[in-house]
């Protein structure tokens, strides 16, 4: 399996910067840290796929059990959204988010 580069860090390091100040984010140098792992185990994930034998059997499963992908399991039933959020729109089952900035192009 392929390593994180130095390259990959930078990335990291400009991934956090970057979402940090288009989101308006007050991020903590702690927190910057800990997102910049985060992402830098994620790219180590997509290293992983450099390794990845493209020319599997037929016999091989393609897909794997949404189950055997988590760690974690659901301890409670999902919330009924349209209780949940009055922003729920049960025609497109999508959110119907009001505006919050004005566009000053407009």
């Amino acid at each position: 399996m392929s390593n994180t580069t130095h390259s990959d860090k930078e990335i990291c390091q400009s991934i956090v910067g970057k979402i940090s100040e288009l989101s308006v984010l007050k991020l903590t140098e702690t927190e910057k840290e800990s997102y910049k792992h985060d992402f830098e185990a994620l790219i180590k994930m997509f290293h992983a796929l450099d390794d990845v034998d493209i020319n599997m059997s037929q016999s091989e499963p393609l897909l794997v059990d949404i189950d055997q992908c988590r760690d974690d399991q659901p301890q409670s039933e999902s919330p009924d959204l349209e209780v949940s959020s009055p922003y729920f729109n049960t025609s497109s089952n999508l959110f119907d988010v009001p505006q919050l900035f004005k566009d000053d192009n407009e």
